[in-house]
């Protein structure tokens, strides 16, 4: 796939595997939507100094996601961040700051 990519867009992928590792690698990314089954899995993480571009992330019905890790200086251009239909979601993520907890 192109490098110049600034969109992406996944949805009814049924991945297994964290994808964050591979798409932090697009380093024009602005605008990354994972919806409907587009991650099967329970954990991503946004590694450090991971898309260095980002602007927005949108996370949608994704069911089985339970965990978030965002890493210290991980899309540190990044504007808006929406969650929705991820009920496992165990805790929002703090840019840098890991995981804060729902009570």
């Amino acid at each position: 796939m192109s490098s110049s990519l600034t969109e992406i867009v996944l949805s009814y992928s049924y991945l297994v595997q964290d994808p964050m590792p591979t798409l932090a690698r697009f380093p024009n990314l602005w605008i990354l939507v994972l919806h409907n089954r587009a991650f099967l899995g329970k954990q991503m993480v946004c590694s450090a100094c991971g898309f260095c571009q980002l602007r927005h992330l949108r996370l949608l019905k994704l069911h089985e996601l339970q965990t978030l890790i965002v890493e210290g200086g991980a899309m540190p251009k990044l504007l808006s961040l929406k969650i929705e239909g991820c009920n496992k979601l165990e805790g929002l993520p703090m840019l840098g700051k890991g995981i804060v907890r729902y009570q």
